[in-house]
């Protein structure tokens, strides 16, 4: 299955060309490739992290046609001394190329859980390896 890599914050794009290949797959959230970058590149308190750690590895994305899915499961956390069971999301969505060039595509679509029309920009690394910035337009939060 192709990775995803949630960044927690814009990287330089690579040189080498892979985003002609298109989105068209299943892309899988990689807890490891995400954790590396977060904890090397984003300023995170000891709390922020810990709850991260917990999320990432989980999403995955399907992109057939103009539709995409979200799969994120439920899962057990546990924050500040207590757990918790978080509930996932399933939805599927339409969306639109507004860009593509070797490395990068961008497109119109919704937010998961939100459903708040959104520019989603996916930055590939190589054929089966791509991340996606996580932040909010509005208050700069992660989601």
């Amino acid at each position: 299955m192709k990775k995803l890599l949630l960044a927690l914050a814009m990287v330089a794009a690579t040189t080498t060309a892979f985003a002609s290949s298109s989105l068209v797959g299943a892309w899988k959230s990689n807890h490891d490739l995400t954790m590396s970058y977060a904890t090397s590149h984003a300023r995170l308190s000891p709390r922020a992290e810990h709850v991260i750690d917990q999320m990432m590895g989980r999403l995955t994305l399907r992109f057939e046609g103009s539709r995409v899915s979200y799969e994120l499961p439920d899962w057990d956390a546990e924050i500040d001394g207590k757990y918790s069971h978080l509930v996932g999301a399933h939805e599927t969505s339409d969306y639109e190329i507004l860009f593509s060039n070797d490395n990068t595509v961008a497109v119109k679509g919704r937010q998961l859980v939100t459903g708040k029309e959104m520019v989603t920009v996916y930055n590939f690394v190589d054929a089966n390896t791509m991340w996606i910035y996580l932040g909010s337009n509005d208050k700069g939060m992660l989601i």
